[in-house]
């Protein structure tokens, strides 16, 4: 890591950039695939990474056209799980993963091989749930995808050892098993956001920097510090030592929100991972983001999330897309 971490405030920005990430579900799977070879991987509401083992292959994010060269020890992380397609050769034939799996099932130890039969590359691929990131404001400045590079040889050592201990714990089916997993995916997806916020021009990407700006950085850290707070414009411009209008101004120039949009985008994404992950009833988890009434709080909670409170706690998008991405695996 370089001294760009070790800076106080570039640090408090790290930290509250990685805080809030909480893995909910995984599903990870080895893949042998023998050239020529490519699928692709359709939207969905899950986080994906992919690793080269040995070999090499081509990233395409959103559709085929502009490629990224991954190399062996290279991990390529879609936090948005957009659209993407990986294949030996920018000239191979592609299919999409649902129908690769159909051709070549995924064997009893998690593995998928299949191919044209020429020179091999291995992958180790996962799909996770990150607990509200799709809404959070600061995981939606996060770029489509996210690579961190190997040696050219093998990964990382940090990224080997977390790497390591997932292929053993990948077909362990005894009891706790799945939550070890969703904790080691926390640990992956942390490491490898703090190494890219290392990066040279990247954490300009992520827009960690409002955490540190001068003027907006007291104000955007004491919403993140205390989201269930009622922030108000005259508070936040305060702590910045700025006027509302400059206040404003600047607060959208560098998030793409209002100061007052964005404190409520944070203290439902908190109140989202209490529904998940606490007992609380909804009249508390409302009274405890600052809302008067549950039907005020579930009004604004469908708004932001597109389901109602309740339905969320129970059956989340993520979950419905982690149980599609199970069942095209067991075809």
């Amino acid at each position: 890591m370089t001294d760009r971490l070790t800076n106080p405030a570039r640090r408090d920005a790290v930290d509250a950039l990685l805080r809030d990430v909480r893995v909910t579900s995984t599903l990870y799977c080895r893949s042998i695939l023998t050239a020529p070879w490519g699928f692709g991987v359709q939207a969905r509401q899950l986080a994906a990474f992919h690793l080269v083992a040995s070999g090499g292959c081509w990233l395409e994010v959103g559709a085929p056209g502009e490629a990224i060269e991954l190399r062996p020890g290279d991990l390529v992380i879609l936090p948005r799980g957009d659209t993407h397609w990986l294949r030996d050769d920018l000239e191979s034939p592609m299919l999409w993963l649902e129908d690769l799996v159909a051709a070549h099932p995924v064997d009893s130890e998690l593995r998928l091989k299949g191919g044209g039969g020429g020179l091999a590359t291995e992958l180790l691929c996962g799909a996770f749930a990150i607990e509200g990131s799709e809404r959070h404001p600061l995981f939606s400045a996060l770029p489509a995808a996210i690579r961190i590079h190997g040696d050219g040889e093998r990964a990382l050592p940090w990224l080997a050892m977390t790497v390591e201990l997932i292929r053993v714990r990948v077909a362990d089916s005894a009891a706790g098993s799945a939550v070890v997993l969703e904790r080691l995916s926390e640990a992956l997806l942390t490491q490898a956001l703090r190494a890219a916020l290392a990066e040279p021009g990247l954490d300009e990407t992520l827009n960690a920097e409002v955490l540190s700006d001068r003027g907006i950085g007291p104000a955007v850290r004491a919403i993140h510090d205390d989201p269930e707070h009622a922030w108000t414009l005259g508070e936040l411009s305060r702590l910045a030592t700025m006027s509302r209008s400059a206040f404003a101004a600047r607060f959208r120039a560098l998030t793409g929100d209002s100061p007052i949009r964005y404190a409520s985008r944070c203290r439902l994404a908190r109140a989202a991972h209490r529904l998940r992950t606490t007992d609380a009833t909804l009249a508390e988890i409302a009274r405890g983001a600052g809302y008067e009434s549950e039907f005020s709080f579930s009004r604004a909670f469908r708004r932001l999330f597109g389901v109602a409170p309740g339905l969320y706690r129970h059956r989340g998008d993520a979950d419905a897309a982690m149980e599609a991405l199970r069942g095209g695996r067991a075809r």
